[in-house]
């Protein structure tokens, strides 16, 4: 079984460099991910958060989902709900004109 770290590790080495950081006496970490760019993100993972292999997978997922947000807001685009910024609208209704009767 692959430790914790390793697993977060493996998750994010293809593209960054990964940094831990022990910052709370209960165990808590703070990763750092970097890049050739500079720092892409710094997330707080609980201690028992990690050492949750379940609750390490969903950690992960979170931290991938924060990284292509933050990448989205680099290209200058906002993610917006469907429907545009106003949030999600309910479809219209649209009148459809009734059968002509055959001559």
């Amino acid at each position: 079984m692959d430790s914790p770290f390793q697993t977060i590790s493996e998750a994010f080495q293809a593209k960054y460099n990964v940094n831990f950081c022990v910052k709370s006496p209960d165990g808590g970490i703070l990763i750092t991910l970097s890049d050739n760019t500079g720092i892409a993100l710094r997330h707080f993972i609980e201690a028992d958060q990690w050492r949750d292999s379940r609750r390490l997978q969903d950690c992960i997922a979170a931290v991938k989902g924060e990284l292509a947000a933050n990448s989205l807001r680099q290209l200058g685009r906002t993610v917006a709900p469907p429907g545009g910024p106003g949030g999600w609208r309910e479809p219209q209704a649209t009148a459809v004109p009734a059968p002509r009767p055959a001559p």
